[in-house]
This record gives C-alpha cells, sequence and structure tokens, in this order.
C-alpha cells in the first residue's frame, strides 16, 4: 500500500475524517459542539492558525494521548473537503466526529483507515497492527443506523479477516467484487483509492493537502486531563505497537 509518507508518521495518519463544508464551518461547529458537552469541565479550546508544510501540521499533534484526545487538526484539502484528525495515541478516532458534523453541517462526511498488517507473535509478546480498509460515509439525516449511508469493511478482527458492506452502494461500486471468494479480492487498497478518487479524494498523495501556504488549524484543550491520561511522543508509540 502506498500510504501518505509511506506510513512513517502512522499511527497518526492510519485513520483521517474528512467533511465536506467549509474550513471556517467546520471549526466553528466543532467547538460550539465540544463547549456544549463540557460546561461543567473548566476548559477552554485554543485554536491556532498553521502555515507549515504538511508533516508540521500533522507533528503538531504531538503528545498523543490516551484516554481522551487533547488536539485535534483540521485542514483544507485542494478539494471541497476538509481534513479531521486527533491525536489519540492509538490513532485518530473521526468516525464521531465527521458523523455528528455531517448532521450539524447538514453535509456529507467520509471516515477511512488504512493500515497496513503487520501483526506478528515473537516469543516475549507480540508485535505490529492488526491491518485493515475501511470507507464509511455520512449523511446530514438520520438513517436505520445513525447516519451512515454506506460502510465498506475489511479488517483482521484478532486473527480472523471479515468483509462487511451496508447501506446503500454508490454507483461507481464494483458489486461483484464483493461475491468474490476470498476476502483479501473483495476490497484492496487500490479498490479503496478508486473509490475515493470517484468521491473527489486523493488522500494518500501528499499534493492533496495544498502547498506550504495551506489554510489549516489546530484545537487543543486546555485544562485539567481526565484522569490516567498519558501523553507519547511518536518514537514511543511506534516502538511499541509498530516495532520501529
Amino acid at each position: 500500500m502506498k500510504l501518505l509518507f509511506n506510513d512513517q508518521l502512522a499511527p497518526i495518519t492510519s485513520k483521517i475524517g474528512f467533511v465536506k463544508a467549509p474550513l471556517d464551518a467546520v471549526v466553528h461547529d466543532f467547538i460550539n459542539w465540544q463547549q456544549s458537552i463540557m460546561r461543567k469541565i473548566p476548559l477552554k479550546f485554543a485554536v491556532k492558525p498553521l502555515h507549515c508544510s504538511l508533516e508540521e501540521c500533522l507533528r503538531s499533534l504531538l503528545p498523543l494521548t490516551s484516554v481522551e484526545s487533547r488536539r485535534y487538526l483540521f485542514l483544507q484539502t485542494t478539494s471541497p473537503w476538509v481534513a479531521v484528525l486527533d491525536n489519540g495515541h492509538q490513532g485518530p478516532d473521526p468516525m464521531p466526529i465527521v458523523s455528528l458534523l455531517a448532521m450539524r453541517l447538514q453535509c456529507m462526511a467520509l471516515s477511512i483507515c488504512a493500515i497496513s498488517d503487520t501483526y506478528r507473535k515473537l516469543p516475549t509478546g507480540s508485535m505490529g497492527r492488526y491491518g485493515g480498509l475501511i470507507l464509511e460515509a455520512f449523511g446530514p439525516k438520520k438513517t436505520e443506523f445513525l447516519n451512515y449511508l454506506r460502510s465498506i469493511e475489511l479488517v483482521n478482527d484478532g486473527g480472523r479477516w471479515e468483509f462487511s458492506a451496508h447501506g446503500t452502494a454508490f454507483p461507481f461500486e464494483d458489486l461483484s467484487r464483493y461475491k468474490k471468494r476470498s476476502k483479501h479480492d473483495r476490497f484492496t487498497f487500490e479498490l479503496l483509492v478508486e473509490y475515493l478518487d470517484k468521491l473527489g479524494l486523493q488522500p494518500f498523495q501528499e499534493s492533496f493537502y495544498g502547498d506550504h501556504n495551506r489554510t489549516a488549524c489546530i484545537i487543543e484543550k486546555q485544562g485539567p486531563m481526565l484522569p490516567n491520561t498519558q501523553e507519547y511522543t511518536l518514537a514511543e508509540i511506534r516502538a511499541r505497537d509498530l516495532g520501529t
């Protein structure tokens, strides 16, 4: 898989959310939502515009945290889509954010995941991560399950590969692929890239996120952390979980 920065910034880049709305509207609504659910917690949200390289933007999420996310990155792409990431220590968890923003902003949103399968058992334990490819699409209205429009997944679920597809298929989907005998042939990285391109996204290409004068911002929670929250460097997480 040809991943963003050749996966050298994983797990930061392993999952990315996208909201099809103007950056200012996405940031404003995200802060309003967060403040509404944290009224009893003395937290403030500091918003800092970023004018730097894509790698520097992504590294602004550091340190990574357990228990709760403390930093959120919003990047205007070269398309109508805004990228959304957080600083979770196991990688961003954009699904809850973009799903809700799709309803609040009355737009479409996506959550994608591309993780190389590197999990292996060692005499001293285990190393690496279970692989997976996920495409989730959300709309502005409630559906049979939350506001999901479509979900396609191929994931290594604890050593067993599972494929699933739910919701209404996009017109460009190759439905015949999902009937193949091998689960690995049903949803490949190349197919994920093809589907995303049809939706106007090239999230694994650096150029998709603009040039050095890109429009982006980092939002940081300022205030007490939840109990047991820990901070990690990228090197610590990669050494522990990826063996690099």
